[in-house]
Formats: C-alpha cells, sequence, structure tokens
C-alpha cells in the first residue's frame, strides 16, 4: 500500500528553486487530497533580541506573507487546503520543531546538489540539515546551487 500523506511542510526561502519544489508538492497534495503549509522562516540574526531587531523583523513580514500568499494561489484555486506561516529564528531548529508541533508527516524541501569537490558546502545546507535531525519522512529536491 502506497504512503498516504496528509499534511505536507514545505519551508519555502523565495529563491527560483522553489518553483519546482512547489510543482512537485501540488502534484503529490493533488493527489493525496492533503493539507499543505507554506512556511518561511526569517533567520534571526543571533539569538538575542531587541527592539531595533524586532522591528526589522516586522518589516519582512508582510513581504513574505505576500509571496506566501502568492504561492498558495494554485492549491486554492485546486480547492485544496493550504495554510501560510511566517516563523522568525533559525532556520533548521524551526522548521523541525514545527514538523513536530503540526504533525507534519512529510516535509518536502529543496537543497542544492552536492558538489563533490566541496561536498561540506552542499551538507551544511538547510535542506540536509532538515532531512538529518527531522523524524518525519523528508523529501530532499536537489537543485543547481
Amino acid at each position: 500500500m502506497p504512503l498516504r500523506f496528509q499534511h505536507v511542510l514545505v519551508p519555502l526561502d523565495f529563491t527560483e528553486a522553489n518553483a519546482d519544489l512547489l510543482t512537485v508538492v501540488f502534484d503529490m497534495a493533488s493527489d493525496n487530497r492533503a493539507r499543505v503549509t507554506l512556511l518561511h522562516v526569517i533567520e534571526a540574526i543571533g539569538d538575542e533580541s531587541d527592539d531595533e531587531l524586532d522591528e526589522f523583523y516586522a518589516s519582512l513580514e508582510p513581504e513574505a506573507r505576500q509571496k506566501l500568499a502568492t504561492a498558495a494561489h494554485r492549491f486554492v484555486d485546486a480547492g485544496l487546503a493550504v495554510d501560510q506561516q511566517v516563523l522568525i529564528g533559525r532556520r533548521m531548529p524551526m522548521i523541525v520543531e514545527f514538523a513536530v508541533e503540526r504533525e507534519v508527516d512529510l516535509i518536502v524541501i529543496g537543497s542544492p546538489r552536492l558538489d563533490l569537490a566541496n561536498p561540506q558546502a552542499g551538507i551544511s545546507s538547510v535542506g540536509y540539515q532538515v532531512s538529518m535531525f527531522c523524524q518525519c519522512p523528508v523529501l530532499l529536491l536537489k537543485h543547481d546551487g
């Protein structure tokens, strides 16, 4: 019996590689009638917070929300359940925590292909880190850097 994923988490960084990622997720969600959560994590600078940094992060949120809404259109038009979330923090831990808290059963995330001459650079990507630390299945879609 094939796996049926009911809640798919898609962390987006708003790069060109996200277009292919969203196509794969759309097809998968359509086939499974799965709920999709589009997530963007605004990377925090350091671990401390202050009013100036909080104001800076808040200034980035409207654009991130607009980009998520644009990405969500095709899901909405197809009648699929799609949620959009913007978080602020360290990307990898935030994605992993979010997946646990929201009972996600699949994460689809992009990551650059490994350069065999310098594999350390690719392994340190957020996508590879999420794939190592997440407890649920992770579909890692590799793209050109």
